[in-house]
């Protein structure tokens, strides 16, 4: 078995706020780790392709959409933390409330521009339930759409004033305000796991890794950038 090799990471965005802060620098082999972040639906793509990793970071359903198609065993996936989604927007703006489904609804109808990713589940969920509520055709001609990466970028360089995105992930961002998320009757929570694939090139590595996310340390950062522990 080959130590020297780096472990390959594909991960979701959605657990980068807690790895920047803390997680990652807690880990006594990171030096060791090389990761690409990118959204499930990107992660679910490169696979496809036919790109490696060692160890995939998903949503549920796509970790189980891999254990379908070979790539990964069912006894290799652990359970890692859940998300929910939010809002923010420009430090210094008012914050609009969206307490209320028909206050949140009014937020991005009114907003001049709201960021979402189309390559993440946010945006896929928010473009749902937009149709639904019969707000679509108000909000998506001025918005401000990105492939993948954090909506709230978008509010710093003044594209958008409101973003959309995972809770966690809005958080990553700094000098933005954080809202809140959203109703509890549109609320969505997107639960995530951590597997480690076929063709890993270092198991004991990867389960070494693996271990250490789900300790108690780990599990508080989770609760402190936006997740909920599983």
């Amino acid at each position: 078995m080959n130590h020297a090799k780096t472990l390959k990471v594909f991960s979701t965005l959605a657990v980068r706020a807690p790895f920047d802060r803390g997680v990652l620098a807690g880990y006594e082999h990171q030096s060791d780790l090389s990761f690409e972040w990118s959204p499930t639906t990107i992660i679910e793509k490169k696979l496809s392709e036919g790109l490696h990793a060692d160890v995939v970071i998903a949503t549920d359903d796509a970790i189980a959409g891999m254990v379908d198609h070979g790539l990964v065993k069912p006894e290799n996936c652990f359970k890692l933390a859940t998300a929910y989604f939010g809002v923010a927007v420009p430090a210094g703006q008012t914050p609009p409330d969206i307490a209320t489904r028909q206050g949140f609804l009014d937020a991005l109808v009114q907003a001049r521009s709201v960021a979402y990713s189309l390559g993440g589940a946010s945006g896929i969920y928010l473009q749902k339930i937009m149709a639904e509520q019969g707000v679509l055709e108000r909000v998506e001609p001025k918005a401000t759409k990105i492939a993948q990466g954090f909506t709230g970028e978008k509010l710093l360089t003044g594209e958008a004033d409101l973003a959309v995105q995972q809770m966690s992930e809005l958080m990553t961002v700094e000098g933005i305000t954080i809202v809140g998320g959203f109703p509890d009757e549109l609320q969505h929570l997107t639960p995530f796991t951590i597997a480690v694939m076929n063709d890993c090139t270092d198991w004991a590595r990867a389960q070494s890794f693996i271990h250490y996310l789900l300790t108690e340390p780990c599990r508080a950062a989770y609760a402190s950038n936006g997740l909920m522990c599983r």
